[in-house]
């Protein structure tokens, strides 16, 4: 058996293996989708996720959390004192705060 999605709706489909390059309705949308090559059908596996990725996300969530800390920190400051501060100066504190900082190893 030969597995696919609908093309237009992507239900999940089957068919024969002698109905390849043939067409077969599909079910959920009704309209006629073709039924690939046996050797195309299999979907691509999942990339692995290793250590690297891990360690990347969990980087990128300390960085959110930190701009979200001197936003609000920054806002507090300004807000308590009634000044106001120009967008692109907060901007570039901010990015200031955030650069990348040479490690000590």
């Amino acid at each position: 058996m030969i597995q696919f999605q609908c093309k237009w709706c992507g239900a999940p489909m089957e068919a024969p293996d002698s109905q390849a390059g043939q067409s077969e309705r599909c079910g959920a949308c009704g309209r006629d989708c073709p039924v690939p090559a046996c050797d195309a059908a299999a979907p691509p596996r999942p990339k692995a996720v290793d250590a690297e990725d891990d360690l990347t996300w969990q980087e990128a969530a300390r960085a959110i959390l930190t701009f979200a800390a001197i936003v609000l920190a920054l806002w507090a400051v300004f807000s308590a004192t009634a000044l106001t501060i120009n967008p692109a100066l907060l901007g570039a504190i901010i990015l200031l705060l955030l650069r990348p900082r040479a490690s000590h190893e």
